[in-house]
């Protein structure tokens, strides 16, 4: 009796164990994708009124409104490929903290700058923070999901961006409009606090780092076989933040300026 108990025991325990490897809702992957949501708030309520901004705030040309854009995505762009190598040598958690304090960082530092030229030169550090950022958390979510639930995972993960695309142009839109700029920019920065702060309560598991000697060759930087698909995603993602850009300042040209919460 006692060693059937024991036995009964020991398979339930185990199959506890390999239940637990296959769960999807932990809360690493609840906090990394609460960081995901919260920095696309704050990227898409600034991609869609900066524009505007610059054109009835700056008084500046549409050509100069849409730099707020290039700057922003050239940063993001630039940085990326440099992510590979950096988290192989430093870690994922720490890449994660990094490119979130130079994130919020830059959210903050809106609010303290007037100037066409500063706030470009901010929009390209925080370009910075958000092509970091992107790349790290869709590889610790890839880390963290369970082989098994692999497609599951990263559906839920990327709602979490879908989620902050949508929530994002409204909250930009009607804090400008009902608020002003300012109330704007602070608002942003502390979506991006919250970010961070989920970003610190992740307990991501420890990492066997790369250690490379000076002479050591290093992997490429780009991958060939990821060209085609990575022009497909480029064409796609061209058309859709031209669009999302620019539609706010044409709704203003048209006098629509009332119905650009609704409408976007």
């Amino acid at each position: 009796m006692v060693k059937d108990t024991f036995v009964t025991f020991h398979i339930c325990l185990r199959g506890g164990f390999l239940m637990s490897k296959n769960t999807l809702w932990t809360k690493n992957f609840i906090f990394i994708s609460a960081v995901n949501f919260f920095f696309i708030v704050t990227y898409f309520a600034l991609l869609v009124t900066l524009p505007t901004v610059a054109i009835t705030h700056f008084g500046s040309t549409s050509a100069v409104a849409g730099l707020f854009t290039t700057v922003y995505i050239g940063a993001a762009i630039i940085i990326r490929p440099f992510m590979g190598p950096w988290i192989e040598s430093y870690g994922k958690r720490f890449m994660l903290i990094v490119s979130l304090v130079l994130f919020t960082t830059a959210s903050i530092l809106y609010s303290f700058f007037d100037s066409i030229v500063l706030l470009l030169v901010i929009r390209f550090i925080h370009g910075f923070g958000f092509g970091m950022a992107t790349t790290i958390t869709v590889v610790i979510i890839a880390d963290i999901v369970p082989e098994s639930r692999k497609g599951e995972g990263m559906g839920y993960f990327i709602l979490s961006t879908n989620l902050g695309m949508v929530i994002g142009p409204f909250i930009g839109l009607t804090i400008l409009d009902g608020f002003g700029l300012y109330v704007l920019f602070w608002a942003c920065a502390f979506c991006s606090l919250i970010s961070f702060l989920f970003g610190l309560m992740a307990h991501l598991p420890e990492e066997n780092l790369v250690k490379r000697s000076p002479g050591e060759k290093r992997a490429p930087l780009f991958e060939k076989s990821a060209l085609r698909i990575s022009f497909t995603g480029a064409f796609f993602g061209t058309a859709y933040a031209s669009v999302l850009s620019f539609m706010a300042v044409l709704l203003l040209k048209r006098g629509w300026e009332r119905n650009l919460v609704t409408f976007l």
